[in-house]
């Protein structure tokens, strides 16, 4: 594999993107587990880590506002220092394409290493997204499993989404060096990687989240309540969101 000098001048810069509607603890520890490998790994680097609210998906329902989405944000990461918003795309006209995202990031951050985190189920879907193969010659991809997520995986190396196959040993063979197995490849190589991470996410889904709230079930509302940052839920029982009635989160 051919391999580059480590330059420590330049910055180690991770997203995770999503519509964070509701931001839950599943999405936080994607992210604060990203940024402490790396903080290992990398001691010597910078690493600046971002959640990257989406204006909204062409695959998913229309999200609440972006107002009330970045409060949620902000409340979810008020503890965490290194962590921080970035609003680019709720800026930009829709529709708004990963892509073109970090194609400006790539213009804004050229000397920096840029590592896109998503969910193997997200992965799992590049072919639907726009020009979504074409993110490796942009970015890193650091891949995190979903635990619940079951997908049969075909052995070609034409269709990269589906290649998430569960012996990682073979994921690098039928990707012929776009899968890497080690962080470090993902900084120290001429070219972007994807690397699989077998580190399990909670099974925690926003749209469950939203199901939760609007449910007459006591049970239903504790599972939400466990899956969501203090803040966060305090905040959607006092507006109140996603339908769901202050008097009864309460109870």
């Amino acid at each position: 594999m051919l391999t580059t000098p480590i330059d420590l001048s330049r910055c180690i810069r991770v997203w995770l993107g999503g519509s964070f509607d509701p931001i839950h603890l599943g999405h936080l520890q994607m992210i604060c587990h990203v940024y402490e490998v790396l903080q290992q790994t990398f001691p010597q680097h910078q690493v600046i880590a971002k959640l990257l609210p989406t204006a909204g998906s062409p695959l998913k329902e229309k999200p609440t506002s972006h107002q009330q989405r970045l409060a949620m944000l902000a409340l979810a990461t008020q503890s965490l220092p290194f962590m921080s918003i970035d609003t680019f795309e709720l800026s930009c006209p829709p529709p708004v394409y990963s892509f073109d995202t970090f194609s400006h990031f790539r213009e804004r951050y050229p000397n920096d290493h840029l590592i896109f985190i998503m969910g193997e189920d997200s992965f799992c879907q590049l072919d639907k997204w726009y020009r979504g193969f074409e993110l490796l010659t942009l970015t890193n991809l650091w891949v995190l499993r979903r635990p619940m997520w079951h997908h049969n995986m075909p052995r070609s190396c034409d269709d990269l989404p589906c290649l998430l196959a569960h012996q990682a040993g073979e994921v690098a063979a039928a990707l012929g060096g776009y899968v890497t197995l080690s962080p470090t490849d993902l900084i120290n190589t001429a070219r972007n990687h994807i690397y699989i991470d077998d580190f399990a996410i909670p099974n925690i889904a926003s749209r469950d989240i939203r199901a939760w709230l609007r449910s007459a079930s006591a049970d239903e509302w504790q599972r939400a309540m466990a899956s969501l940052p203090s803040a966060v839920y305090a905040y959607i029982t006092a507006q109140p969101l996603y339908g769901a009635q202050a008097a009864t989160l309460t109870n």
